[in-house]
């Protein structure tokens, strides 16, 4: 589904070399929301989307979730361990932030979203009056949340580039562990909606997030992410988003 989460599914299959079929589908031009054939999958009607066929003629899986749908396909088809955690410390770890991005971060970016995308089709007059009671929300509530999330991915990440005396800009960093895991994944899409325009979610602004900038552009140069981006572009004819 363009402009949504999904592609970082589509990015975690490229990592793990899995064969896959992949369906674009667009929003629904009228109300912004996935279109009917999605909800003809599954009941939601929402993507990330997941179907496994079997070989064997077992009846066919489908996933939904975003969280689910990372950790069921590095349960079951990271062979090689290139994602899987080393530890059952860091497997906590990862599993937080699977819950923390979708919980705790998603939410308000959302929130923040559609505050910006309402706001414009609101009528002159009455402009004035939502634009009160959207600041005073954001001002208590959206604003100070937002920031205190960012803040704390900046300060994990700033921690560990010091516990590993990393000083070299080329040396990749990641949230758990030494290597790529579900919390990276999980997590790009957070980080490129919240930096991509400065005045859609106001709060974050990308030059105050030294560390997370360095850490999202390292994963968007992974040769997997590359390709990922490619195959959409390919396949949709440049005509699916990827973000807001």
């Amino acid at each position: 589904l363009e402009k949504s989460r999904a592609h970082r599914i589509l990015w975690l299959l490229e990592e793990l070399e899995l064969e896959y079929e992949l369906k674009l589908y667009h929003r629904d031009p009228a109300t912004g929301l996935a279109p009917k054939e999605l909800s003809d999958i599954h009941p939601l009607g929402k993507s990330p989307l997941l179907e496994l066929d079997y070989r064997d003629g077992k009846e066919t899986k489908k996933i939904a979730e975003s969280g689910l749908i990372i950790t069921y396909l590095i349960r079951h088809f990271d062979t090689d361990g290139k994602l899987k955690p080393i530890n059952e410390e860091d497997e906590e770890e990862a599993e937080y932030y699977l819950h923390f991005s979708e919980g705790t971060l998603q939410p308000l970016l959302t929130y923040t979203l559609l505050h910006e995308i309402a706001y414009s089709r609101t009528r002159e007059s009455a402009k004035p009056a939502i634009d009160t009671f959207l600041d005073r929300v954001d001002g208590s509530y959206t604003t100070p949340n937002l920031s205190k999330a960012f803040d704390s991915l900046e300060q994990k990440l700033k921690k560990r580039c010091e516990e590993l005396e990393y000083t070299s800009s080329s040396k990749e960093i990641f949230f758990v562990g030494h290597k790529l895991s579900a919390a990276d994944i999980i997590l790009e899409f957070n980080a490129s909606l919240a930096f991509r325009d400065p005045e859609l979610i106001k709060p974050i602004h990308r030059s105050k997030y030294v560390y997370l900038s360095k850490w999202l552009s390292q994963i968007k140069q992974r040769p997997a992410f590359v390709r990922s981006v490619d195959k959409i572009q390919k396949m949709g004819n440049d005509e699916y988003t990827i973000y807001y």
